[in-house]
């Protein structure tokens, strides 16, 4: 028997990136504290990897719907988020180590 208790899951992530992806198409104007995150953690400076964030957004939120790629796709989402928390932790320190 198939079990249905992943489709809840993935359904909330795959909305996740769409939920993303629209934010970053619009620059925020309907998800100001979505996007206002988002810049937070890739600044949006015109260049060419901010342009594509979008896009992969879509690319992994579509490869989530079908069970053939979910993993894949989980697994490369999962990886775009830990790398934001990296550069969070890096740029926003909790401790002060300098001299003063």
């Amino acid at each position: 028997m198939a079990s249905y208790l992943h489709i809840p899951a993935t359904l909330a992530v795959a909305g996740i990136n769409f939920t993303g992806a629209f934010s970053r198409l619009t620059s925020g104007a309907h998800t100001p504290e979505w996007y206002a995150y988002q810049i937070a953690r890739a600044p949006n400076d015109a260049g060419t990897m901010s342009a594509c964030i979008p896009f992969v957004d879509i690319t992994l939120g579509v490869l989530l719907l079908p069970p053939q790629t979910r993993v894949v796709a989980a697994a490369m989402t999962n990886a775009c988020v830990e790398n934001s928390r990296v550069i969070a932790i890096r740029d926003q320190p909790c401790w002060d180590i300098s001299d003063k």
